[in-house]
């Protein structure tokens, strides 16, 4: 459990360019953002539903 005051080390970071302010953005405010919905659908680790979700939502916006 964490809380206020615990010391947090990061041990990795996977993929540095995706951090969770810019997923959350890509998710919830750039919703007609095609490439960026895909690039963030194929990151490996992400939840299955937010997968499916960005796939579902790419495929419609690229017209499929």
């Amino acid at each position: 459990m964490i809380e206020a005051g615990t010391a947090v080390e990061l041990v990795e970071r996977p993929n540095p360019e995706w951090t969770v302010a810019r997923a959350n953005h890509v998710m919830y405010s750039a919703r007609t953002d095609a490439v960026l919905t895909a690039a963030l659908a194929t990151i490996p680790g992400l939840s299955t539903s937010w997968q499916s979700a960005l796939l579902e939502r790419a495929d419609q916006l690229l017209g499929g």
